[in-house]
């Protein structure tokens, strides 16, 4: 472990720079500490010492039992458990995305927030405030409230796209009522009682 040009280092410096660094079970926190910046030449593998990518370079998490690989931010809010804070895992063939805390999710792009998933679950594309809406149609929350705003249901020209209203997902249930565009015949149909 050396320190040149201000940064640490694992292995030779400069050109000589090994291009993985592989942490087992092994290593305690006393084996890599820093007070400075920490830089990794190459990949980097916990739980295995064959981190791959499809393309460029990166971390790999593996945990071969078979109890998912974590990714856990946290901070003095959150505090430090198991059930606390930010998670990013694997678990099977399943990728999480989760928020163990009572706020909520945001998603940000080009300095500023374009969707937010609160507390509660519900959506808002282009606002933060959609638990504020009718508690009967707040799941979903598309506009900022200022401008123009919508969605589009993109289809094949010979295809249809379709908004349905259900109560089950059984039998003829999930397509109860709803509004359709046939782009085939250019007609718009309306559904009710699972008839058009």
């Amino acid at each position: 472990l050396g320190n040149t040009d201000g940064a640490y280092d694992i292995g030779a410096s400069g050109a000589n720079r090994p291009r993985n660094l592989y942490l087992s079970n092994s290593i305690s926190a006393a084996d890599i500490t820093t007070t400075g910046a920490g830089f990794f030449g190459g990949n980097v593998g916990i739980g295995t010492s064959a981190p791959s990518f499809e393309s460029g370079a990166g971390m790999e998490i593996r945990y071969a039992a078979g109890l998912g690989a974590h990714l856990k931010l946290t901070d003095s809010a959150s505090g430090a458990g198991g059930t606390n804070g930010f998670d990013l895992y694997a678990y099977n063939t399943a990728g999480y995305i989760e928020n163990y805390e009572s706020g909520s999710t945001v998603f940000r792009n080009n300095g500023g927030e374009r969707m937010r998933i609160d507390a509660s679950g519900n959506v808002g594309i282009g606002n933060s405030i959609a638990s504020t809406f009718s508690a009967n149609a707040d799941n979903l929350v598309i506009g900022s409230g200022s401008g123009h705003n919508g969605m589009t249901i993109y289809s094949g020209n010979t295809s249809a796209g379709n908004i349905f209203f259900a109560d089950s997902a059984d039998n003829n249930e999930e397509t109860r009522g709803g509004i359709s565009y046939d782009h085939n015949t250019n007609q718009l149909r309306f559904r009710a009682n699972d008839a058009n």
